[in-house]
């Protein structure tokens, strides 16, 4: 057996990855692929000369991406036999979706994130930000049933809480139909704040006085807060504006098509968090950090395949993708 720095070199091997004339051991792969998903390929490679002594090509770690991506592909889209959060009494559910340039153009990246109430620091209303220590996620790139095919075997996990699976969402549609069908006994919420967001936008067209504006806002969010959406609907008819009546009936028809899932005073008062700020961090830390750097662009498979090493490695289950570096073999990657 000989040795050069990490990389071991041994006829029992199983695998024939080579860079610089030397097989790479099932551990090597390991720091590769954990690097190259956390930052681009020729930062992931110099990151490995820095702290490993030990040169390998971005296209190496390009290629160990495309092979185990693909790889564990079949394991997201498994129900986990314990799941990860067992004794929770009250489990979050969010979906969102952000922009990734590929190939054949902009396409969105559906990401979804589940969580228990215990690992959350702060409250869903307070302006500060909570801390999630857990979650698991599912994230893909294309159309709703391909994300429904990942997500929905970690929302199985926890079908048996009912109204304690709680739907936290931006109103889309397509997930308030998915989710009424497949959990029709969860809770299902619309995030706080994007009312909140629609009412500071209509109040800003229609009032002038900045400080008058502040104030008609901070009253609708009291109201809101205490589920009187009545007393907001009337207010929007009496302050809208000639001019404003299309805006003002988006803003109405909004409020009161989603107003089912606006009972914020009983969602407080079951200790409910009602903003998903989750969510949206989500498609900062699990999407765009890693792959919505300047020029980037991705083939549909080059991105799913990243995005299934992401989801495994911020969902702590980096223990998949360990099962095929040490098991299987890959052939006919080179530096």
């Amino acid at each position: 057996m000989t040795r050069f720095g990490l990389i071991q070199i041994d006829n029992r091997h199983t695998f024939s990855e080579i860079v610089n004339g030397f097989r790479v051991s099932p551990y090597m792969q390991d720091h590769i692929l954990y690097f190259s998903q956390m930052a681009v390929f020729e930062d992931a490679a110099m990151i490995l000369e820095k702290t490993l002594r030990v040169k390998a090509s971005d296209t190496m770690g390009y290629r160990m991406v495309q092979t185990y991506g693909q790889l564990v592909s079949t394991d997201i889209v498994q129900p986990d036999s314990v799941p990860a959060f067992p004794e929770a009494e009250r489990i979050y559910a969010m979906a969102d979706g952000s922009m990734l340039f590929t190939d054949t153009g902009w396409q969105e990246v559906k990401a979804g994130r589940v969580f228990s109430q215990e690992v959350w620091s702060e409250t869903g209303i307070s302006d500060k930000r909570g801390h999630i220590e857990q979650s698991e996620y599912a994230a893909h790139l294309g159309i709703m049933d391909g994300f429904k095919e990942k997500f929905s075997p970690i929302l199985d996990s926890y079908k048996n809480l009912e109204n304690e699976l709680i739907w936290l969402s931006d109103g889309a549609p397509w997930m308030e139909k998915w989710i009424s069908q497949d959990y029709p006994n969860a809770t299902m919420i619309l995030d706080f704040w994007h009312p909140m967001d629609r009412l500071a936008k209509f109040a800003g067209a229609v009032i002038t006085d900045k400080a008058e504006k502040n104030k008609w806002v901070e009253q609708s969010k009291s109201w809101l807060q205490e589920s009187e959406l009545g007393k907001v609907i009337a207010e929007i008819k009496r302050i809208s504006k000639s001019g404003m009546e299309e805006q003002t009936e988006i803003l109405l028809n909004y409020l009161e098509n989603n107003s089912w899932r606006m009972d914020y005073k009983q969602y407080l008062s079951r200790g409910l968090f009602i903003g998903s700020g989750a969510i949206e961090s989500t498609n900062k830390t699990l999407v765009q950090a890693r792959m919505k750097k300047s020029g980037q662009r991705w083939s549909d498979t080059g991105a799913q395949n990243m995005l299934n090493l992401r989801v495994l490695n911020m969902s702590n289950k980096w223990d998949v993708v360990l099962k095929y570096v040490k098991n299987h073999n890959v052939s006919q990657m080179r530096a």
